[in-house]
């Protein structure tokens, strides 16, 4: 079924090649491992993002060459409508990475301040990527879908094709599993925006996590991406709305910040994840 439907969006590109050497090249690229070069030569832009946090359940990664490095191929505010769709997703922590090959750094390092993009980005200067990741010529083949062990689990650029995005979304997810610990409990609002905000100053917030269960699950780990923010969360209580309290502090002023906390429970398959955004200034 993974390969019929990633086989929508690429026949388009490669009619040439015949639909049964495309199932046979998709089939092998499923569950290939992708690595992120972390050297020197590659940069990351970071507003509140870095490597480390791009070890969750999914990372979707997305490489254009300096041939299609333009306002317009880079298609930014699509990017970035992506993550923050993703942002909003509870049952799994899913983070977004661009590779670009750039001609000049200072045109992309343009292209990035005039869309207001804030998802990490990493330039390779030297080509590492491709060159430790023997990547298709095809663009099509440049987007792709990684589990938390980086293997290959989708294919396909969600932001040119909206069943692609589907897919993905629905894989993140978890929609259409057999499992059903994760109708155990259920969140509330899992999104605060706190607008503009200055630093210095307490900020509390509070969250619902709901155990539809006679029997108490028992609180694994709440971990919080930034050390201004301590969490107050306890096992789920049967049967009812438990409060999970969130602090907020924010030391200095920072620009637009996005801070996602991961709840994660005895027996529960998939975290609960709390986002929490502010314009610190």
């Amino acid at each position: 079924m993974l390969v019929a439907l990633m086989m929508t969006g690429a026949v388009s590109c490669t009619r040439d090649r015949g639909n049964a050497q495309l199932r046979e090249f998709l089939a092998g690229q499923m569950g290939r491992e992708m690595h992120l070069p972390d050297d020197s030569a590659c940069h990351l832009f970071d507003r509140g993002y870095g490597l480390t946090t791009l070890g969750g359940d999914y990372l979707i990664v997305s490489y254009i060459s300096s041939d299609d490095c333009t306002a317009c191929h880079l298609k930014l505010p699509f990017w970035k409508a992506l993550a923050q769709r993703l942002d909003t997703l509870t049952r799994a922590t899913a983070n977004l990475v661009l590779v670009i090959r750039p001609d000049t750094l200072d045109k992309v390092a343009s292209f990035l301040e005039n869309a207001n993009y804030d998802y990490p980005i990493i330039l390779d200067t030297l080509g590492r990527f491709t060159a430790m990741n023997d990547l298709p010529d095809n663009s099509f083949f440049h987007t792709v879908l990684l589990d938390a062990d980086r293997r290959i689990v989708g294919l396909g650029n969600p932001v040119l094709e909206p069943q692609i995005e589907q897919f993905y979304m629905n894989q993140i997810a978890g929609r259409g599993s057999d499992n059903k610990s994760d109708e155990a409990i259920s969140a509330g609002l899992t999104v605060k925006d706190l607008w503009v905000i200055a630093p210095g100053t307490d900020y509390d917030l509070l969250f619902l996590v709901t155990n539809h269960t006679d029997t108490v699950i028992p609180l694994d780990r709440a971990i919080a991406s930034c050390d201004c923010v301590d969490v107050a969360a306890a096992d789920l209580q049967p049967g009812a709305a438990n409060e999970i309290r969130v602090r907020y502090r924010p030391a200095e002023a920072s620009g637009a910040t996005h801070i996602p906390i991961e709840l994660r429970y005895s027996g529960i398959d998939r975290p609960v994840v709390l986002h929490l955004y502010a314009y610190v200034e």
